[in-house]
């Protein structure tokens, strides 16, 4: 899964959902020189993503969706407490309870109510 979160990334930033777009060169830049180096990937194998996908019924996940779910699948794999995401929706139909938390970056940067 981390070569289609990579994929997601550089799609999210040079896209323009942020409100800004970045330069192709710029955002394959800085994943070479700072994300990559300092993220532990993991990949979900062929029976484990058959696993997954056995399990997708069961939590409705239909048609693209099963990116996120793989996603969400890896995060849980490797023992994550949090899975960041701008599409929090995406994940709302077929998060569980005991996968990780699905949170958005800005909840994490809110301080705290005094």
């Amino acid at each position: 899964m981390q070569s289609h979160a990579v994929s997601e990334c550089f799609s999210t930033l040079t896209g323009g959902r942020l409100g800004k777009r970045v330069s192709a060169n710029m955002v394959a830049k800085a994943l070479g020189a700072t994300f990559l180096p300092a993220v532990n990937g993991t990949t979900l194998d062929a029976s484990e993503i058959v696993k997954a996908l056995a399990e997708a019924e069961r939590r409705g996940v239909r048609g693209g969706a099963v990116y996120d779910f793989l996603h969400l699948m890896a995060a849980g794999k490797i023992g994550a407490k949090k899975l960041f995401t701008l599409n929090l929706a995406d994940f709302v139909s077929f998060h569980r309870p005991g996968d990780p938390e699905i949170v958005h970056p800005a909840q994490e940067s809110k301080a705290p109510d005094p």
